[in-house]
């Protein structure tokens, strides 16, 4: 139902190590017919791919207003959006162009801090897929005036942010996971060309108040969230929002855990049976890992999670 086409995004001068990684494992596990990169500067993107850019499926596209024309609801303004003085921040352009991209060819998006560790094809029969993540800080919070949500919220923030610096954090984690709210993360999603949910995206991007639509997350995962709400009302048609574990077997700032020393060893107990994707989140490099992820890096740190994944499915 969804063509075996990856596409990624790409803003930026330099094409670093972890981008290659995605590229890579994502090859490996899903054997597309073809990879679209869809890049600010293709040939800066180019000249970073190294022995990728011999691919022969592989294809460089540039991140240009013309992704949007004829898209329902959004084609002027999201144009109007991509080409605004100053610019946009490059994720909120890559949100622009993810829903687009996706609607009009129909493929499986992935962040390029990704790694593809599970043949795909049960994602490929479906008609759209997009996964939870576990939230300590819901996108509808900041509207709450309720004092008690907000206790629980920083509870969870507090236990999260423990958890991802302890020791084996991740497994005590786990029995926790459902207390914090699911909410749609876009780092991964699949869709058929045209598919109605992604023009829910595109209506709800139209009703948004035009401050809204320059603050962050406001049109990647939070725009998200809402299409998820809003279609879940009415039914899904055909698509599905999966469990964390599928694309996200350790969440935001527990994520940490896959660059922890002796953690290699445990690798088959942090990917769940059903994970597909594991989305690392780059935050982590500054956050946690304090340097960007390198090949001297994994090779000086060998018994990571992180590592061993490399080995496994790059």
């Amino acid at each position: 139902m969804i063509p075996n086409r990856l596409i990624f995004i790409w803003f930026g001068a330099r094409f670093p190590y972890g981008n290659l990684l995605a590229l890579r494992s994502a090859r490996r596990r899903f054997r597309p017919d073809e990879i679209l990169v869809i890049a600010g500067d293709p040939e800066a993107v180019r000249a970073g791919l190294g022995d990728c850019a011999a691919w022969p499926e592989l294809r460089l596209e540039a991140a240009d207003a013309s992704w949007f024309e004829g898209l329902p609801h959004i084609a002027e303004l999201a144009r109007d959006l991509f080409n605004r003085q100053p610019p946009l921040s490059p994720a909120t352009r890559a949100n622009l162009i993810r829903l687009a991209a996706l609607y009009k060819h129909g493929g499986v998006y992935l962040d390029f801090d990704t790694i593809s560790v599970r043949d795909p094809a049960p994602l490929l029969a479906k008609e759209g897929f997009c996964g939870l993540e576990a939230l300590a800080l819901p996108a509808d919070l900041f509207h709450s005036k309720n004092p008690l949500r907000w206790i629980a919220a920083g509870l969870r923030l507090g236990a999260r942010q423990l958890l991802a610096n302890v020791p084996g954090g991740w497994r005590l984690f786990r029995p926790l996971e459902r207390f914090y709210v699911a909410g749609a993360n876009n780092a991964v999603i699949g869709a058929r060309a045209g598919h109605p949910f992604l023009e829910t995206c595109f209506r709800l991007m139209a009703a948004l108040p035009a401050g809204e639509r320059l603050r962050r997350f406001r049109l990647g995962t939070h725009l998200l969230q809402k299409a998820v709400e809003a279609s879940s009302s009415t039914g899904l048609a055909g698509f599905e929002v999966l469990p964390p574990g599928y694309f996200y077997p350790l969440g935001p700032e527990i994520s940490s855990h896959w660059f922890k020393p002796g953690t290699a060893a445990r690798l088959d107990e942090m990917l769940l049976p059903h994970t597909f994707i594991v989305h690392w989140y780059n935050s982590v490099e500054s956050r946690f890992l304090k340097q960007e992820l390198t090949p001297a890096w994994v090779e000086s740190h060998p018994d990571t999670a992180m590592a061993e994944m490399v080995r496994r499915f790059c």
